[in-house]
């Protein structure tokens, strides 16, 4: 009711909090108009809440799963930021500069977003422009997410999850892994 009232602190949790909640309200409407799908897919934050649309955790567990990422993640922007590149992959690979480890996401054939440690941000905007390469720091990103920067993050909501004893249930609707590229069903879930 006051998002000028949220502490900057506390301003990613709960955009994470309310883009999750809100992507389940939008399945639910489109479940209550009839429009049930028969295969389900996500990327990246997106995973969260087509877990709970499939069935695999409840919303009350994901929420709780969604609040401690937010929590360990480290201070915003602090570990690194991502960059939106007009370019393919293939194109990025061949300007000197630009370590492999730092491609995150392939959006498309015309987009790729690298994830970029703090101090090579400026550095790595100026090598793109240089290359006649448009691109983007994503400022509304507060970590770089998709990388080999998140590892310690990782391990620690691995460890939450392993400590939650949540109970992972088999998919009601079959949904394709953005990680994998598997189609999780109920038979094939582990």
């Amino acid at each position: 009711e006051d998002p000028e009232g949220i502490p900057a602190e506390q301003l990613s949790l709960v955009r994470n909090l309310a883009l999750f909640t809100l992507s389940l309200g939008l399945f639910e409407v489109l479940i209550a108009i009839g429009e049930v799908p028969k295969l389900l897919t996500s990327h990246s934050f997106g995973e969260y809440a087509a877990f709970v649309a499939t069935g695999i955790l409840s919303f009350e567990e994901m929420f709780k799963v969604v609040a401690e990422r937010q929590k360990i993640c480290p201070v915003p922007r602090s570990l690194g930021s991502m960059i939106a590149v007009s370019s393919d992959a293939e194109s990025l690979r061949k300007v000197s500069g630009i370590d492999e480890r730092y491609f995150a996401n392939f959006n498309s054939p015309q987009q790729t977003v690298l994830s970029v440690p703090a101090d090579k941000v400026k550095d790595l905007s100026s090598l793109l422009k240089k290359s006649r390469i448009s691109s983007k720091v994503l400022e509304s990103v507060p970590q770089p997410y998709h990388s080999f920067l998140m590892q310690e993050s990782a391990r620690k909501l691995e460890s939450f999850l392993v400590a939650s004893k949540f109970s992972f249930r088999p998919p009601r609707i079959p949904v394709i892994s953005s990680v994998t590229g598997e189609v999780l069903t109920p038979e094939n879930f582990t």
